[in-house]
């Protein structure tokens, strides 16, 4: 493929990705605000109906509010859905001196629900997104209604991960360079992935090679074993749903036992699923979600 022809093809496989993405969210009935949270011009998608309860979903590392979307759907009758992309990613964008740390971006989001005149909701998590859910929980309990921890950082996990095995190598495989690291970094986050055209991966491996400087930075401020979820005896004091799937190859779902120290609520494991049980059984996620919602009378 002559690099003219690889430039459109990258090209439209990013337009059609984010096509995609706005068609989406318009089907769902999600709409693009800006709220300026830190001095930081924040991105955030909501539903319409204000009258309903808040559900806060937090995106995990180097992801945007589109993994959010199909699981979303579910939920809008029910819920005030509120989907942001954090400092450091997606259309939020990225700025060097930014404080990417937990307890930052836990701020941030307080600030988020009382930006929109919100005083308590629920909150889900996946990966990063449930590390910050669960600090949100620890530090700000009159805030939050609810957690859903989904496959979340934030803990020493007894088995060590396939990343985890990588990263005591010294290679991170959020740290893109070309299309193989994509490939390889991209089986690792689903063991179901939705199906996505050829066109828009290779878009998206480029993409991730333009942001490797930037999440690298990001990741350093966030990764601080200071802010661990295990680093103190606090337990997370409202009702909470630990989710976790089995072939989860970057967070490994021994993790499961050290969470359970330190909330009172239920847990669900899917053998079949991997690292983003949201985006790879969005309906199944969102069931088990409202029947743990129900059982708690919060629904």
């Amino acid at each position: 493929m002559t690099t003219l022809n690889t430039t459109l093809s990258i090209k439209m496989g990013s337009w059609l990705y984010h096509t995609g993405n706005r068609a989406e969210a318009a089907l769902y009935g999600l709409k693009k605000q800006t709220l300026n949270l830190d001095g930081i011009h924040h991105k955030v998608w909501t539903s319409s109906n204000k009258n309903k309860p808040a559900l806060l979903l937090i995106h995990g590392f180097s992801a945007t509010h589109a993994v959010w979307l199909r699981f979303a759907r579910h939920l809008t009758d029910k819920f005030y859905v509120i989907i942001p992309e954090l400092a450091g990613h997606g259309q939020t964008g990225f700025e060097k001196h930014w404080d990417y740390s937990v307890p930052a971006q836990s701020a941030r989001m307080i600030d988020l629900i009382h930006g929109l005149n919100i005083t308590q909701c629920h909150i889900a998590g996946n990966s990063m997104g449930g590390f910050i859910a669960a600090h949100m929980a620890r530090t700000y309990p009159d805030a939050c209604l609810s957690t859903v921890l989904i496959d979340p950082a934030g803990v020493i996990s007894p088995q060590p991960s396939e990343m985890q095995i990588m990263l005591q190598r010294g290679e991170n495989p959020f740290f893109v360079s070309n299309q193989a690291d994509f490939d390889k970094f991209y089986s690792m986050t689903m063991a179901q992935p939705p199906f996505i055209p050829r066109l828009v991966l290779r878009a998206l491996a480029v993409d991730y090679q333009q942001r490797k400087e930037a999440l690298k930075v990001i990741f350093s401020k966030y990764n601080q074993a200071e802010h661990y979820i295990d680093k103190s005896e606090t337990s997370i004091p409202c009702p909470t749903l630990l989710l976790w799937g089995a072939k989860d190859r970057l967070i490994d779902v021994s993790s499961v036992d050290v969470w359970q120290r330190f909330f009172n609520g239920h847990t669900h494991i899917w053998d079949s699923l991997g690292h983003m049980p949201m985006l790879e059984a969005p309906k199944d996620t969102a069931q088990t979600v409202m029947a743990f919602y129900r059982s708690q009378s919060l629904v």
